[in-house]
């Protein structure tokens, strides 16, 4: 799988930052993980804070005491508050998830960090684990999270047919059942290219959102124009598109070995 990293490293615009299970609201000054409210004081949570808006580098002991601590305190006062905030998140320093220490450095936030927006989108994806497979793997699941919220209301009386193979050409996304009949076509437009025949497999999946036991379906869109990264979208069973954003990294949406 191939990815394109951006390197914009601007905070988010929205209040709250989720990553892996946790949600992070700046406003409130909690930390959650799905409706249960975690411990964390003041200063660890501040120490967070600071790891995720500085993501994609190490950020120095001494410049998290200077800017948490007003450089009032020892050096291992930084190192108790980042033991508090991996308790919390149950995060193993030998085998980190989301806190990376650097050894003679300091420490870096690895997790994928995004902001959801309210009209149902992602905005603001950007990797930060230096393995490429895992960062894919967490910015799809980040994604899925976003999906299932927009199908939260969706009815279950209608059962459309599985869709069981997509395909994407240069302008459309093809849905095919069991038996290789078209289901449902999407037309892509322009600024779309069809994807090299070794890849063309690795840009759509299929995933049950809503629990209903028919799944939608995650296409990754090959941009015409080099220069850009692709599109994913959302369809529903019947090819309604349920959201599209345009991430920071190239998606492929290969299953790992």
């Amino acid at each position: 799988m191939t990815l394109k990293v951006s390197s914009d490293a601007h905070g988010f615009d929205q209040p709250i930052t989720c990553f892996g299970e946790f949600q992070l609201d700046r406003q409130l000054r909690t930390l959650r993980r799905g409706a249960e409210h975690l411990k964390l004081s003041a200063k660890p949570f501040a120490t967070l804070e600071f790891l995720i808006e500085n993501r994609c580098r190490v950020v120095a002991k001494t410049e998290l005491l200077r800017e948490v601590w007003g450089g009032q305190q020892e050096i291992n006062t930084v190192e108790q508050a980042v033991r508090q905030v991996r308790k919390a998140l149950e995060d193993d320093p030998s085998q980190p998830r989301y806190i990376e220490t650097v050894p003679g450095q300091g420490y870096r936030f690895i997790a994928v960090a995004y902001s959801p927006t309210p009209a149902g989108t992602a905005a603001g994806v950007i990797p930060l684990h230096p393995s490429r497979r895992k960062l894919l793997y967490a910015a799809v699941t980040g994604s899925l999270i976003v999906c299932s919220a927009g199908l939260a209301a969706r009815s279950l009386l209608h059962r459309p047919r599985r869709v069981v193979r997509v395909t994407v050409g240069a302008g459309s996304v093809v849905a095919l059942d069991g038996a290789g009949h078209v289901l449902w076509t999407y037309e892509l437009g322009r600024g779309f290219a069809a994807p090299p025949i070794p890849e063309a497999l690795w840009r759509t999946q299929g995933e049950d959102i809503d629990g209903d036991g028919v799944p939608e379906v995650l296409v990754a869109a090959y941009s015409a124009d080099p220069s850009r990264t692709e599109e994913l979208f959302c369809f529903s069973a019947s090819g309604r598109v349920l959201w599209r954003y345009r991430p920071q990294v190239d998606v492929d949406l290969a299953p790992q070995a």
